[in-house]
């Protein structure tokens, strides 16, 4: 039958003509990078607010993350299970300057999946100073 009720013999599908498929989905957790404008304690709703990374948590490197006007940190977040961390952090607009030790891994945080999926640790790498220029442009490189 076509969509409007009319019979159409070229489009029965014969007994026995088709089979099943069967496949499957594999989850991932993602990366999420960004900047943040307050101090308040970091949660799953904050994580997940940021820029998620690469699909499936792997060694990549995030060419820019820009402070804006009030940026107070940096937040880098990886799934615990990646064994992922910071492994250098440069800032380009000015000079390269070598910021991988400010980078500084916090207490994980449970960060929910898609969807209010269950929540699995993430490692937290936040780079705080005492302020952070606007106009600051940081090049990270996450690995094992």
């Amino acid at each position: 039958m076509t969509n409007l009720g009319t019979p159409k013999e070229e489009l029965k599908i014969v007994a026995g003509s088709k089979s099943g498929q069967t496949g499957s989905i594999t989850g991932y957790r993602q990366i999420f990078y960004g900047v943040n404008n307050s101090t308040e304690p970091l949660t799953s709703a904050i994580i997940r607010g940021l820029t998620p990374g690469n699909k499936a948590a792997s060694a990549t490197t995030i060419n820019s993350i820009k402070a804006q006007a009030d940026t107070k940190r940096i937040i880098i977040a990886v799934p615990q299970s990646s064994g992922l961390k910071v492994t250098a952090a440069n800032i380009t607009s000015s000079l390269n300057a070598d910021v991988t030790s400010s980078y500084v891994k916090q207490s994980p945080v449970e960060v929910e999946g898609a969807n209010g999926y269950q929540a699995v640790p993430y490692d937290v790498f936040v780079y705080q100073p005492a302020s952070i220029d606007p106009t600051e442009d940081h090049k990270v490189v996450i690995g094992k």
